[in-house]
C-alpha cells in the first residue's frame, strides 16, 4: 500500500434495523473483509473496496469468520483508496509548506530591519566565510569584507561593486560613529539605518561560489 503497512481485517457489515425486536439484525450476508492501512497520525484507517458497501462498522474480528466466505477483495481498489486519502493531505500539506516558507522569509527581513546594522553584517560576513578577526577594526574589516565578496566568481559582476561599496560605506559610517560628537551621532545612525537597509535587499543574491 504505497509503502504503508497493511492488513485484511474480518467483520461484518451494519446489518439491519429490527423495529419488532429493537435490535440490529446481522446475518451471514453481512460478514464481510476489509483492508485497512496504518498512518502515523491516524492509526489503523479502514476502506471500503467494494461498491454498493455501506459505511464499515469497526467492531473488530468476528469469531468463526474463517467459515463464512467473504467478496474477494482486489487490489486495485485498495490503491485507489490509498491514492485518495494521501490526495486530501496533498491538499492540506502543500498550503502549510508554502504559508511556513512565506512566513520564515518574513522573519528573516524582520530581523535584519531590526538586528544592529554592525552586528547584522558582521553575522552575513561570518555566513560567507569571512569572520571578525579578534584584531580587527571595524573599517579594516569592512574593507577585507568588502574585497572578499569583490573576489567571488559570479554572473553579477555590478552586484559584487555595489556590495562591496556599500560594505566599505558602511563600516566607515560606523567608525565615525564612535567618535563623533553628539549632535553628529543622530545623523550619522539614520545614515546608517539606510545604508543598511539598502545593502540587505543584495546580500541574499551574494552567494559563494
Amino acid at each position: 500500500a504505497a509503502g504503508l503497512p497493511a492488513r485484511f481485517a474480518t467483520g461484518f457489515a451494519p446489518g439491519s434495523w429490527d423495529p419488532n425486536s429493537q435490535h440490529w439484525i446481522v446475518t451471514e450476508a453481512e460478514a464481510h473483509s476489509w483492508p485497512e492501512v496504518y498512518f502515523t497520525d491516524a492509526g489503523w484507517v479502514a476502506f471500503e473496496p467494494t461498491a454498493g458497501r455501506p459505511e464499515l462498522a469497526r467492531t473488530g474480528l468476528a469469531r468463526g469468520a474463517g467459515s463464512l466466505a467473504p467478496p474477494p477483495v482486489t487490489v486495485e481498489p485498495l490503491a485507489d483508496a490509498t491514492f485518495s486519502f494521501d490526495r486530501r493531505w496533498l491538499w492540506l500539506v502543500v498550503p502549510g509548506v508554502l504559508l511556513l516558507a512565506v512566513a520564515t522569509a518574513g522573519f528573516r527581513r524582520w530581523r535584519l530591519g531590526r538586528e544592529d546594522p554592525w552586528q547584522g553584517l558582521v553575522t552575513w560576513g561570518e555566513r560567507l566565510g569571512r569572520p571578525l578577526g579578534t584584531g580587527d577594526t571595524v573599517l579594516e574589516y569592512g574593507e577585507d569584507l568588502a574585497g572578499y565578496v569583490s573576489d567571488f566568481r559570479q554572473d553579477e559582476p555590478e552586484l559584487r561593486r555595489i556590495v562591496a561599496r556599500e560594505v566599505v560605506a558602511l563600516s566607515e559610517d560606523v567608525s565615525a560613529l564612535h567618535y563623533a560628537p553628539d549632535p553628529a551621532r543622530i545623523g550619522l545612525r539614520e545614515r546608517i539605518t539606510t545604508r543598511w537597509r539598502r545593502l540587505r535587499h543584495y546580500l541574499g543574491r551574494v552567494k559563494r561560489r
